[in-house]
């Protein structure tokens, strides 16, 4: 508080000091009443009487830290009638006092406990009343709500105040006004007002009523009132204020005050389907859900404070009888206000919230969060780091006997808080969709964060369940919240990774000490500081040595070296290093065993044992290990979960699980205890379990004092699979021979090949794989093909079987004997293959990684042929075009022979017409020949004339 404000405020109580006869000393700071707050601004009493008709408000106290105060012996509250209506309910004019009268009470500290009179005080006063006064010197009517204690003490901060009417005349009038005054105990006074009416009917209350509904619902459920799932109805006055029922103001509960509303499900003409139950009573399952959040005023009883708050919980103790029609709503009256909310109702639901599993993939989660949560049946949490922009959460839906339900609508809702950007995250908070579950029982929800700040709460409610007896949750639909949260990585784990645990080292020589350091989500940190230090008990320790911190690198890991300046025999170190950045990660610590002469193994000799839980205890033998003595191979178990530790897996005698034992002794026959041994695999699929109980390549451990190492070893693939262990240049191997998986372990059936070919070319080869969930090819499936469209198998033929070899593929050729071409479809599917009908996660009823997707136990190819000639068309054709050919040559002779014929016939025409001619002219000289030798004759007879004449 400044200077000038301490100023003024001095001089504010000196004054008010004067005027009440009594020097009051200023208040240190934070302990006065620096400010109030009122539980409602209006207020609206339904009644027609006056003693027994008051309603109430309340005042919370706050000092100037912003804390929940009491008052002190020098402050006061004074409520007072400052406002009237002008004429009163009988057309009178009001008059200036008695209208109203102002008293006070004490809260019961209990729900459903009395109000109690303010004994110590005096009875309520017409027109103003103060608290303290003079007849209550000691926190007069506070109520003690900061604890459920019985006791009424100094120490509350809320402060009830009820008001009724004088005189009947004040009913139906109109609106008052009450001024609420506040003189802290620097005399500063802060006033704020409520509005108070009173009326004889609900109908002219001009009440409001808000009507929530979360969640979905089923037939056959109850309704109860949960964080998933709950109907609630807010009734507020004309000014958004209280409506009240009038009521005494001692002997009686809260709960009296409390109006009664009724709701009931409806149809869309009105008809009641089903009556419900309505409360206002601080009741967990009623109106409200259990919470130990400190409210307004310091109130630590929440159920306190949600006792006749004006918003109802609206239940139904019988099963929903409205079946999932979309026109069904949920009614709420009061007065002469009706609302009315949808109210969705799916068919009966067979879910139980009990048998749901959850599976969180993302991006840099620590694996133990990625794994399968099983029945989880309220809540569970993520943490993510800031580095994962999405996570996928799959939801599992399950009915009482753990068996996943398909099609089953599940309502989830997505609600932010903390640390996050709006326009980041999807979906957007408080998002509702009601989704259908898969033929797995699953829905998978996407949550994003594109921008993702430490800090930030995705919060996941499912909802959706139906209630069978005997379950979780009793006789209530229940439902399941995740959260995801994101955290900004911190070094959590500190582990010495070399060398490894009890080997020993020699005396007096410096040893180095690599020491890694992981996050919370395993990832590796670099830049991290630790401090070593050795503890008391350490044969080189000294209270006044420190050592220097170190930092890891880019791979995460520092080293530290530590000589051994004691050198004596037997003796040990123990190394510890503390995480500088992180208190709270535990340090991570190492022992360094001590040996003048360190072991040294001179002779190693195997020993399995089928049942990798047992003891290894015979003889390795060369030519491999099998189940039994028939020589069967050991047979690959594909139900195994690899994320989580197998430690305890492989009782089986017949699986490829193996324990592997070495005896180390040094060259006298004695235990080389402390020794190294380390052990490889040979190959891809061959597996030794590391120290964490998971499949790794190789590992080393140290011998024992019984002078063993023992190992447990597995394989993901078939085949000789040779393991080595090695101490030196001392060697002992082992063979496991795992046959190949058969028609059981199939899991995925594929196609593979090209996509486009020609129609009556020649095949494309396409390739049907069946493989286990390890991608090894299964043996023995039994295969159905068929091809369908303009596709066909090499002959024509569109179906055809086989049976899987060991390798588990099987090759056709692709074609298409229709010229146009077009796409062609080949489909395979597996009629024996077990395993593919598993669901994602799952080998049959077993979970196993959640990152195994599910089973495939068929498969389609497509191919897009081109047009292509046909053969034997193509071949009809050419022998039609040689005919034609042959044709026109037969025709071309023949037109050449009629030609020739046609020339004949001109010429022997031309020659008839030569000789046609020739006869004409023939008969022409003829004739002319006749007629010249009658001429001639004639002329000779006329000269013989002539000459007789001449001669006569």
């Amino acid at each position: 508080m400044s200077t000038k404000t301490t100023f003024k405020r001095v001089a504010l109580a000196t004054v008010a000091a004067l005027g009440f006869g009594v020097l009051t000393s200023v208040a240190p700071a934070n302990a006065y009443a620096a400010s109030m707050t009122l539980s409602t601004t209006s207020v609206t009493v339904v009644g027609t009487g006056t003693t027994t008709n008051a309603g109430y408000f309340y005042v919370d106290i706050f000092n100037e830290a912003g804390d929940a105060a009491a008052l002190t012996t020098a402050e006061s509250i004074t409520v007072s009638v400052v406002g009237r209506p002008a004429f009163r309910a009988d057309g009178t004019t009001a008059s200036t006092a008695g209208d109203l009268t102002i008293g006070a009470f004490v809260r019961g500290a209990t729900v459903g406990a009395n109000t109690a009179a303010a004994t110590g005080g005096t009875a309520a006063t017409a027109g103003s009343y103060q608290i303290p006064n003079s007849a209550a010197a000691t926190a007069f009517a506070s109520s003690n709500l900061t604890s459920v204690s019985a006791t009424v003490g100094a120490t509350s901060s809320r402060y009830y105040f009820g008001v009724y009417p004088t005189a009947t005349t004040a009913i139906d009038s109109g609106e008052f006004t009450l001024r609420v005054r506040l003189v802290d105990a620097n005399a500063f006074t802060t006033d704020k007002t409520v509005k108070v009416k009173f009326v004889s009917s609900a109908a002219d209350s001009g009440a409001k009523i808000a009507v929530a509904v979360t969640g979905t619902f089923n037939k056959g459920q109850t309704i109860g009132y949960t964080s998933g799932q709950n109907i609630k109805a807010t009734l507020t006055d004309a000014n958004d204020g209280r409506v009240l029922a009038g009521s005494a103001l001692s002997g009686v509960t809260i709960g009296s005050f409390a109006p009664v509303i009724t709701a009931q499900i409806v149809d869309s003409l009105g008809a009641t389907k089903d009556e419900t139950t309505e409360a206002d009573t601080g009741v967990a399952g009623a109106d409200m859900v259990a919470s130990t959040s400190t409210l307004s005023g310091g109130i630590v009883n929440y159920a306190l404070s949600q006792e006749g708050n004006g918003v109802y919980g609206i239940t139904d103790s019988s099963a929903i009888a409205a079946d999932a029609a979309v026109d069904n709503v949920i009614r709420v009256r009061y007065g002469s206000t009706s609302t009315s909310a949808t109210l969705v109702t799916f068919a009966t639901s067979a879910a139980i919230d009990g048998k749901t599993d959850l599976t969180l993939t993302a991006t840099g989660v620590l694996a133990a969060d990625q794994l399968k949560k099983s029945n989880v049946d309220t809540t569970t949490a993520y943490t993510l780091p800031t580095t994962a922009t999405s996570a996928k959460l799959r939801i599992n839906i399950a009915n009482g006997s753990d068996v996943a339900i398909a099609d089953q609508p599940i309502t989830v809702k997505t609600t932010w808080s903390g640390n996050y950007a709006t326009a980041s995250v999807s979906p957007a908070t408080t998002t509702i969709t009601t989704s259908n579950t898969d033929s797995s029982g699953n829905i998978d929800l996407t949550i994003t964060n594109s921008a993702p700040l430490a800090g930030a709460v995705a919060t996941v409610l499912i909802t959706g369940y139906g209630y069978t007896a005997g379950t979780s949750r009793g006789t209530s639909a229940g439902s399941t919240t995740a959260t995801l949260t994101w955290a900004a990585p911190v070094a959590t784990t500190i582990t010495v990774i070399d060398p490894v645990a009890s080997v020993k080292v020699k005396t007096g020589t410096t040893n180095v000490l690599t020491v890694r350091v992981r996050d919370q989500f395993g990832a590796e940190m670099a830049g991290q500081a630790l401090q070593p230090s050795l503890s008391s008990t350490s044969s080189n320790y000294s209270a006044s040595t420190t050592y220097a911190a170190i930092t890891t690198g880019t791979a995460g890991t520092a080293t530290f070296s530590l000589t051994d300046a004691k050198a004596v025999d037997a003796k040990s170190d123990v190394v510890s290093f503390a995480s500088i950045s992180n208190s709270a990660a535990t340090a991570g610590s190492f022992t360094l065993l001590y040996a003048a002469t360190l072991p040294t193994v001179a002779t190693m000799t195997g020993y399995y044992n089928n049942d990798a839980t047992g003891t290894a205890s015979t003889l390795v033998p060369s030519t491999g290990i099998y189940a039994d003595t028939t020589a069967a191979k050991l047979i690959i178990k594909n139900d195994r979960d690899l994320t989580k530790t197998l430690a305890a897996s492989g009782a089986a005698t017949t699986d490829d699980m193996v324990a592997f034992r070495v005896k180390a002794v040094d060259s006298t026959g004695a235990a080389a205890t402390g020794a190294a041994v380390t052990i490889t695999s040979s190959q891809a699929g061959a597996w030794v379990l590391n120290s964490s109980g998971l499949p790794a390549t190789s590992r080393t451990i140290a011998v024992g004092s019984d002078g063993y190492a023992a190992f447990q070893l597995l394989a993901t693939v078939p085949g000789s699979l040779t393991f080595t262990a090695t101490s030196g240049t001392v060697t002992s191997s082992i063979t496991l021979v795992v046959a190949n998986p058969d028609k059981d372990a199939a899991r995925t059936v594929a196609i593979t090949g090209a996509t486009t070919a020609t129609a009556n070319g020649d095949g494309i080869p396409m390739t049907v794989t069946v493989k286990d969930r390890y991608g090894n090819g299964a043996s023995g499936v039994s295969l159905t093909l068929s091809a369908s469209g303009v596709a066909a198998f090499a002959g024509g033929a569109t179906t055809q079987a086989f049976t899987t070899d060991s390798t588990g593929t099987y090759t056709f050729m692709a074609k298409s004997f229709v010229a146009a071409g077009g796409a062609g479809t080949y489909t395979v599917s597996a009629s024996n293959a077990t395993d593919a009908s598993s669901v994602a996660g799952k080998v049959g009823a077993t979970s196993v990684d959640s990152t195994l997707a599910a089973g495939v136990s068929s498969a389609t190819a497509t191919v897009t042929f081109a047009a292509g000639e046909d053969a034997a068309a193509a071949n009809a054709q050419a022998a039609s075009d040689a005919a034609a050919e042959a044709t026109d040559a037969a025709n071309a002779a023949t037109d050449a022979a009629n030609a020739a014929a046609e020339a004949a016939d001109a010429a022997t025409a031309a020659a008839q017409d030569a000789a046609d001619a020739v006869a004409a002219l023939s008969t022409q000289v003829s004739e002319m020949i006749d007629a010249l030798k009658k001429q001639i004759t004639a002329l000779t007879n006329l000269v013989i004339k002539i000459q007789k004449k001449v001669k006569a």
